[in-house]
């Protein structure tokens, strides 16, 4: 099963007991796997004077509703920052970065990402390239889709995908400063590929 990272960020999550935490904030990933496995969820508790629970991938269960936690609230410590030197998350080093060829050449801008549900784990899959990730990105998915659909409903826009395979991007790339992500191939490479793959 396939999600978007947009949209898992609408799931609630529930202690042990069932009780409403939140919404996913973000997501700590292991970078250095084909295809990154997420190692924990980050878990905002107020939007304004923000604190974080960061809660393992060991304590969590999904389904299609909403995340489930092993133990209860009180177990987990609440801090102010959860943002760690060496340990990328998907917000702040993944999502709105630059795709930069082996040229080191600006090719587009990661919108969203593709992630892959499997035995209990989500890995990322695909980087979102394409216009329609920004437009779900913002929100506006069901409206723009439902406008272009009454005009086209074989359109472009709603049929072809614009995904690049995590399996072609530099993950050693992920920097910082530069805010820039590598594929570990060339442009011209890159449009010789199937679109399947």
């Amino acid at each position: 099963m396939f999600l978007f990272f947009t949209d898992i960020l609408h799931r609630e999550i529930m202690d042990r007991y069932g009780r409403f935490l939140g919404y996913p904030f973000d997501f700590t990933a292991k970078f250095d796997e084909p295809y990154p496995r997420l190692t924990s969820i980050i878990l905002s508790r107020s939007r304004f004077c923000r604190r974080y629970l960061e809660i393992p991938w060991t304590d969590v269960q999904f389904n299609d509703e909403h995340f489930s936690l092993r133990h209860a609230l009180d177990t987990y410590s609440i801090k102010s920052e959860y943002r760690r030197d060496g340990v990328p998350t998907l917000r702040h080093n993944v999502l709105d970065q630059q795709v930069v060829d082996t040229f080191n050449r600006k090719l587009v801008r990661i919108n969203d990402l593709h992630l892959l549900s499997v035995g209990g784990e989500l890995r990322i899959a695909h980087v979102d390239i394409g216009i329609r990730g920004l437009v779900r990105r913002l929100g506006w998915e069901p409206a723009v889709d439902f406008v272009v659909r009454a005009f086209n409903r074989h359109a472009t826009y709603l049929n072809v995908s614009s995904f690049i395979g995590w399996k072609y991007i530099q993950p050693l790339s992920i920097q910082d400063a530069a805010g820039k992500i590598q594929l570990n191939v060339d442009q011209q490479t890159l449009r010789s590929i199937p679109p399947s793959d």
